[in-house]
């Protein structure tokens, strides 16, 4: 009998249910409860640094307010990413990562898949270029571990052309083709 292939498990923003999304915290317990693999989402602060957030603004995840695009990676080391409304204080004071940072730590777990999702709303704000390539350049380390996804196909299509990443189109809605 065949040995049936085992699904992989892709922590969506990391162990969110239990941790914060998108936190060291949330994918460090992702690692530990067997999760093959994370999935973050990439913002660009002010100054074009990448970091690890879903939303264009900070209220929701931070105790910050406004758009993640009014600050400076400088400014937003300072904040707390503790999802305040959700777990009021239980993981204050939670860093809000640098794509970088998290790079850092993934070196250490080798054998999860990290897949990083390229916003579209960095892309509208700046442009395709300087997003992609900030994002290639931060997880460049991690470039045999790492799918760079996106919604934004053109996004998707140029981190190809340029990086030995493997890529992946984010689809809202899928039909096979022929139907």
């Amino acid at each position: 009998m065949a040995k049936m292939k085992q699904p992989t498990l892709v922590a969506h923003r990391g162990h969110a249910e239990h941790c914060p999304e998108n936190s060291k915290s949330a994918f460090l317990d992702a690692i530990q409860i067997g999760a093959s693999a994370i999935e973050f989402d990439i913002q660009l602060t002010q100054d074009k640094h990448p970091i690890v957030l879903h939303d264009e603004t900070l209220e929701r995840t931070t105790n910050l307010s406004g758009s993640v695009f009014d600050h400076k990676l400088s400014d937003l080391k300072s904040c707390s990413a503790h999802e305040p409304k959700r777990f009021h204080d239980q993981f204050y004071f939670e860093p809000l990562l640098s794509v970088e940072e998290l790079g850092e730590i993934m070196q250490h777990h080798p054998d999860c898949e990290v897949f990083a999702e390229i916003k579209p709303e960095s892309i509208a704000r700046f442009d395709l270029k300087t997003v992609v390539d900030g994002t290639l350049k931060a997880l460049n380390k991690l470039s045999k571990q790492t799918i760079i996804i996106s919604m934004d196909a053109d996004a998707v299509r140029y981190a190809k052309s340029v990086s030995d990443f493997r890529c992946g189109w984010v689809m809202h809605r899928w039909q096979p083709l022929g139907h």
